[in-house]
């Protein structure tokens, strides 16, 4: 940090930008009513710049485990509370990602079923 700080007091700006790849346009996905699964997605650098950052979520039955990042590939894990969720009952919301490479918004949906997770009932 010491040796960034003196090269913005040397006028030296680093101008590139991580590209952030590998995350999908938003989840959608189904939760075992009555139980708490833990999910994951994963960030990625494009151009091999070190991408870091914070993850937030504005629902309160999805938390994310670690809210911060770093690193050229990096796993977001993240728990999906349907406790006393009801077969049909959604969880809708977005995932709030500041980084190096700008500001992201991921949406979710999660439906709660009864039956395995991941699964759709017919």
């Amino acid at each position: 940090m010491k040796e960034r700080i003196n090269r913005l007091a040397r006028g030296m700006l680093d101008m590139d930008v991580p590209q952030i790849t590998g995350l999908p346009e938003k989840i959608i996905e189904t939760v075992s009513a009555g139980k708490r699964e833990t999910r994951e997605f994963f960030v990625s650098s494009a151009n091999n710049l070190h991408i870091k950052g914070l993850v937030y979520t504005n629902h309160t039955r999805v938390m994310v485990e670690n809210v911060s990042f770093g690193g050229l590939r990096n796993r977001i894990s993240y728990l999906v509370d349907a406790s006393f969720l009801e077969d049909g009952d959604v969880i809708s919301g977005a995932f709030e990602l500041v980084t190096n490479g700008g500001e992201i918004t991921l949406p979710f949906i999660f439906t709660a079923r009864l039956g395995a997770s991941g699964q759709t009932l017919a």
